[in-house]
């Protein structure tokens, strides 16, 4: 059996929950912005700021400090948490994968400190959510100028002082961007059909 694509992996996860109601979904970007590819998680929170608000969506900025934003999405008590952020795993710059939050640790692609999975047990712990991280491919051009090889690249000194994205990453950006605005979007519909007893 083919493995599910991104989008496949994403549309079962925004499945509606058992009772008809909308998911209560926490996005939480990650990353660095003044480190290049790493603010990928970032530049995504801003191409979804300012969507049609809906009450089961909540979408935090985390930076690089995601630990610092565990009260909020505690308090919204999501059925499902996402994560974006930056994910390695020696495939083509913008290659966009899903994962479990120890497969993202895994791949070492981004600066922050604290482990996505450790974030992640302490949320499900918290909310019961299921937690998924959606990864985008970061440039390896800097680690190589570096002489860093893709797997012993952890620290945050693979992605140097710069500010922007790839070409290919912004595309990718472009792409999950998208995607999670049609599902807002969708969201939004829903929430106001409900509430107007359609």
């Amino acid at each position: 059996m083919p493995a599910l694509t991104w989008q496949q992996s994403l549309r079962l996860f925004l499945s509606p929950r058992a009772d008809g109601q909308p998911l209560r979904l926490a996005i939480v970007a990650v990353g660095q912005t003044l480190r290049g590819d790493d603010g990928v998680g970032p530049a995504l929170a801003r191409r979804l700021a300012g969507q049609p608000a809906a009450d089961a969506w909540l979408l935090l900025d985390a930076g690089h400090a995601p630990e610092n934003f565990l009260g909020p999405i505690v308090r919204f008590r999501p059925d499902a948490v996402l994560f974006l952020d930056a994910a390695r795993g020696g495939g083509a710059p913008g290659d966009i994968v899903w994962l479990r939050p120890a497969e993202a640790d895994g791949r070492g692609g981004s600066t922050h400190a604290v482990s996505l999975e450790m974030l992640a047990d302490y949320l499900t712990a918290e909310t019961g959510a299921v937690i998924r991280v959606l990864g985008i491919e970061p440039s390896l051009s800097s680690s190589r100028r570096a002489g860093c090889q893709p797997a012993s690249c952890r620290a945050p000194a693979e992605f140097p002082f710069s500010e922007g994205l790839s070409p290919a990453v912004a595309a990718a950006a472009d792409e999950v961007a998208a995607t999670l605005i049609a599902y807002c979007r969708k969201l939004s519909t829903v929430a106001s059909a409900m509430a107007s007893g359609d």
